[in-house]
């Protein structure tokens, strides 16, 4: 177990704006995205735009109203535990590190498998699964649970857990939605569009907006902005030798990153500052 070395940390960011990118190749509805990308002193912070809470249509809120109350119901929510966090350390695709935020949903205390929680109707799988999965694998989660849902919302089934950690026998379930192919074409446009913009941006504390426009939009583009999201006190530690890693550390959490605490492997991917919801029951 060792710190990590911020210095050969090439992107900062939250592991949703990975999840996004990644699930474009896959998102049957095209979903537009952007978010707001800075390169400083050589490592490029990537985050998503602040909005204000909203829904695209009331059936969006139901659904999620739905699935957090799902989740409420299947997990036993610990009043003792407001966060926990865990650090995984890798590299990602062609050797680009990473440092990410990703909430785990629960713990099963048996097995210590870590769990993602979903709930769906049968009719969205084909479009649900290959999110959840790219959303899952990118936070380290062992497995997904699904509660399969009529149109009024009600849970009527839950499925058997879904395995993702065995890359040798993938899930049954999984592969009826997901191919390797699938996989591999996701992690390969997300690996792509991380190399361009890491060519692209210019070496300037300077916001730009990395733009998807959703269906019928075949480009993603880079525009610049005039204003900048790089705290003081990060551009001041940033300049200073010797002491990086130590005082970014405790002060992450102003990036809304959280509290680092060790580092471990964890397959071909850099995850850090996984929080904790609650325990399975």
């Amino acid at each position: 177990m060792a710190w990590i070395i911020l210095e050969k940390v090439s992107f900062v960011t939250q592991r949703g704006v990975l999840k996004d990118i990644a699930y474009t190749i896959q998102n049957y509805y095209k979903n537009e995205w952007q978010f707001e990308v800075c390169k400083y002193k050589n490592k490029i912070f990537l985050r998503r735009i602040d909005q204000p809470q909203g829904f695209e249509n009331d059936w969006h809120k139901k659904n999620s109203y739905w699935g957090i109350k799902f989740e409420d119901f299947v997990i036993n929510l610990d009043p003792e535990i407001n966060a926990s966090y865990m650090m995984l350390s890798g590299t990602f695709g062609s050797g680009t590190k990473m440092l990410y935020t990703a909430e785990v949903d629960a713990i099963d205390e048996t097995t210590g498998e870590r769990i993602e929680v979903k709930s769906a109707s049968e009719n969205s799988m084909k479009n649900n699964v290959p999110k959840a999965w790219i959303q899952s694998f990118l936070g380290g989660i062992d497995t997904l649970l699904y509660g399969m849902k009529d149109q009024g919302g009600i849970i009527r089934k839950l499925l058997p857990r879904m395995a993702l950690s065995n890359v040798s026998d993938p899930d049954p379930y999984i592969s009826k939605y997901l191919t390797e192919s699938d996989k591999n074409a996701m992690f390969g446009l997300l690996e792509e569009v991380l190399e361009w913009v890491k060519k692209k941006l210019p070496e300037e504390d300077r916001v730009w907006t990395l733009h998807y426009g959703g269906k019928g939009c075949n480009d993603i583009k880079l525009r610049r902005q005039s204003n900048r999201f790089i705290p003081d006190w990060f551009r001041e530690v940033a300049d200073r030798a010797g002491t990086v890693e130590d005082n970014l550390a405790e002060r992450l959490e102003v990036l809304t990153l959280g509290h680092p605490t060790k580092v471990e492997q964890n397959l071909e991917l850099i995850v850090i500052l996984i929080v904790l919801r609650g325990k399975i029951i």
